[in-house]
Order: structure tokens, then C-alpha cells, then sequence
């Protein structure tokens, strides 16, 4: 993947995603068993040059809520992301397709691999798989579907859950 007009090939992957999607998030453990599961609303956007942004909006059936930003600065045609929450490297696997690396800095043993499939212009599937000294210790499924195109660059999107 070659830059096109200056742009890296990881920022036009970017752009395909850009958008509000909304999703169940749904954490399985090694034996199969639903541990966890909740709402959300996922906000991604490329910024200005190599920047980009991405917020998560998570709603529990309990009452909990949760929000998360992660701006991330692409180099060497990868989106990087270092927050107080996690480190992470997102790199393209193809045209829609891309792979996420990353470890929450609360569990430096555990990596975590994030594939991410636009399946179409609405429809985006993920799956994380976490590994725990050489085991898998949990999944992740999350299909997703765009309900709004483009946030303006700042523009934080209202939740609708």
C-alpha cells in the first residue's frame, strides 16, 4: 500500500471507518460462558494531518457508563495510540481490514489482538482475542453498525442509547 496524494494508505483505511457506530459488546470467556456484555457508541475520526480520534461510549444495562478517548498519530503507515488507558498499534491488513495490538497499562501481561472487518459502508465486525501467559483468557465479539457518517473533527456525537 502505497501513499496516495500524501496521504498514508492507513489514513484512507481510516476514513472507510470514520463515523458513529453503535454495538453489543460481548465478552466470552475460554469456556464459552457471556462474562460481561453492554451497549455501546463508538465514535472514530481522522483528524487533521496524522491525527485521529476515537471515543467509546459504554452503557450497562445496570446504570453504569463509561466513556474513553483515544487519539491516536499514524507513523510508518500505522495508527499509534498512547493513553493513560492503554498502548497500542493499529496496522492495515488490507483494503477494509485492519489489526490492533494493544495492552491496557493495568494488565501489562495481557495482549490483546483486535481484528476488525468493514464488512460494508454500515456494517463493521471485531473480534479480540486476549492472551494470558500463552492462553487465550477471553474474547471479545462486537458487530457494529453506523448510524451517523463523519463527526466533524471536535465534535463530540450525542449517545443515542
Amino acid at each position: 500500500m502505497a501513499e496516495v496524494n500524501g496521504e498514508p494508505p492507513v489514513m484512507k483505511l481510516l476514513r472507510k471507518h470514520a463515523g458513529v457506530w453503535e454495538s453489543t459488546f460481548m465478552h466470552i470467556s475460554p469456556d464459552g460462558k457471556i462474562i460481561d456484555q453492554h451497549k455501546s457508541v463508538v465514535e472514530k475520526y481522522p483528524g487533521p494531518g496524522v491525527s485521529y480520534m476515537q471515543r467509546n461510549h459504554y452503557f450497562w444495562d445496570d446504570g453504569r457508563k463509561e466513556v474513553h478517548e483515544f487519539p491516536g498519530v499514524i507513523k510508518d503507515n500505522k495508527l499509534f495510540f498512547d493513553t493513560a488507558r492503554l498502548d497500542g498499534e493499529l496496522v492495515p491488513t488490507g483494503e477494509t481490514d485492519c489489526l490492533l495490538m494493544f495492552k491496557f497499562k493495568s494488565v501489562p501481561d495481557m495482549a490483546i489482538q483486535e481484528m476488525i472487518h468493514l464488512v460494508d459502508e454500515t456494517h463493521c465486525c471485531r473480534t479480540w482475542q486476549y492472551v494470558n501467559k500463552g492462553q487465550i483468557a477471553r474474547l471479545t465479539v462486537i458487530n457494529e453498525v453506523k448510524t451517523r457518517d463523519v463527526i466533524p473533527e471536535g465534535t463530540p456525537a450525542a449517545p443515542t442509547i
